[in-house]
């Protein structure tokens, strides 16, 4: 069993992502801004206009995730999309420990919570990609200079991206500070509570995936489905684990679709 130490300490590794080296060539870079809240520096990136949807992306990836979809959605609603601690251009948490209470699921609820009060942003509704995605490991053990294992790592998803998204995936993975919060975001995140409380959501939850998804089994999200009340499945049999990257056009018309059925449901209420 080896120890994780932290990329600071090792010797000859390399620096943090800088937005003006790194974020040069972003996307969207248009609508990024950096804003301080929770004792971190967050990567921001805000478009369009009406009801406000929060994208979080999953393990090991950041804001690029969204470059497709995020512009979609901006055409009838606010769009906030950020960088988790830690990853892409937003600081870690202070002290950068493993085992920091800011990488469990409370600690890092709480930080997005602090951050959401200081935008003022009350999300209409939240599209989070999976966290719970062996993807963190893969990094762990990838090795940066090549460009195989970089291909293995985005086949390993079931998913097929184009030259842009596995390129930006490549400058994330080959920064060992990315990698290693993503590492301990997986190391801290105790789903079991989760799990337990997902009935009494409070929230209606609607799951998407990927029929060809390699690092979550299908069979994991029609689990949930059955396990949550109320809560509703689409599966798109083409697609994997990246599927809002793949077919972008395809997920945004599954979320539009969800707002207005949500919309008319408010109203029938309110009637």
């Amino acid at each position: 069993m080896w120890p994780l130490l932290p990329p600071e300490s090792l010797p000859g590794m390399a620096a943090r992502l800088d937005w003006q080296r790194d974020g040069r060539d972003w996307p969207l870079k248009e609508h990024s801004r950096f804003v301080e809240a929770a004792g971190l520096r967050w990567h921001v990136q805000r478009l369009g206009h009406g009801p406000a949807w929060l994208l979080l992306h999953g393990t090991g990836a950041a804001t690029h995730s969204w470059r497709d979809l995020a512009p979609r959605l901006a055409r009838h609603a606010t769009v906030v999309a950020i960088d988790l601690p830690g990853h892409g251009f937003t600081s870690a948490p202070p002290g950068f420990g493993m085992f920091s209470a800011s990488y469990t699921l409370p600690g890092m609820a709480a930080a997005v919570g602090e951050l959401l009060r200081v935008l003022k942003l009350h999300p209409h509704g939240i599209v989070g990609h999976s966290a719970a995605t062996p993807l963190a490991a893969h990094l762990f053990a990838w090795r940066a200079g090549d460009p195989k294992a970089l291909h293995r790592l985005i086949d390993g998803t079931g998913s097929k991206l184009d030259a842009r998204g596995v390129e930006l995936y490549g400058r994330l993975v080959r920064n060992p500070h990315h990698c290693y919060a993503a590492l301990a975001m997986m190391a801290q995140w105790d789903v079991a509570p989760l799990w337990a409380d997902l009935p009494r959501l409070g929230a209606r939850l609607h799951l998407g995936i990927g029929a060809r998804d390699r690092a979550v089994p299908p069979a994991q999200g029609r689990r949930v489905h059955l396990h949550v009340p109320g809560s509703t499945l689409v599966e798109w049999p083409q697609l994997g684990h990246l599927a809002h990257e793949e077919e972008p056009a395809v997920a945004a018309r599954w979320l539009e679709g969800l707002a207005r059925h949500e919309a008319m449901a408010h109203d029938a209420r309110h009637v």
